[in-house]
């Protein structure tokens, strides 16, 4: 069982589900706390739910559940980043996963997680949904800037610059400031 990761930032719609048809996509799950884009509207929700099907691809939206902004307040620390073991142990973000699990196991299916950034390191795609999946027994792989697959286990090495984690904070100074909801 198999997830896929894509980011669509700096690629055009057609550039976007090409991509996706070269790696045999049936479902985009965007996982955009806020499914909208700044500069790409093509990339809104409303305009992909619409265009994907012309490509055969079908569009699901679980950004409440695993996006890496959550509402809830307890997911952040005093400096308003977000704590991703923290996002883990939440029921929301565990029925997410599920979805997710129970999705990739139907035959037929190959699922694709969506958000803007473009390199899988950079995104909780990998570091939060990616980890997540892989500790379920999910095997994870990102289509990369370059367009190639990227197994997550090196994705994970790139954030780490090859060094093991001893002390629990692998992820610490990738994460992005949020403002805690209010």
């Amino acid at each position: 069982m198999e997830v896929l990761s894509i980011g669509y930032a700096g690629r055009n719609l057609q550039e976007f589900a090409s991509l996706l048809r070269q790696y045999g996509v049936t479902h985009v799950v965007d996982v955009r706390t806020s499914p909208f884009s700044k500069f790409a509207r093509e990339f809104d929700r409303p305009s992909l739910e619409a265009a994907l099907p012309e490509h055969g691809i079908r569009y699901v939206y679980l950004g409440e559940e695993l996006g890496g902004r959550p509402d809830c307040p307890d997911c952040y620390d005093a400096e308003g980043r977000v704590m991703y073991e923290r996002v883990q142990a939440q029921p929301f973000f565990q029925r997410g996963v599920k979805h997710l699990v129970k999705g990739a196991a139907a035959p037929g299916r190959v699922l694709c997680l969506m958000c803007s950034e473009r390199k899988p390191e950079s995104c909780h795609r990998s570091k939060l949904i990616g980890e997540a999946l892989v500790g379920q027994g999910v095997a994870v792989r990102h289509i990369a800037e370059d367009g190639a697959l990227i197994e997550q286990s090196a994705v994970i090495n790139r954030l780490n610059d090859g060094q093991l984690d001893l002390f629990g904070d692998a992820w610490e100074s990738s994460r992005k400031n949020y403002r805690k909801p209010t």
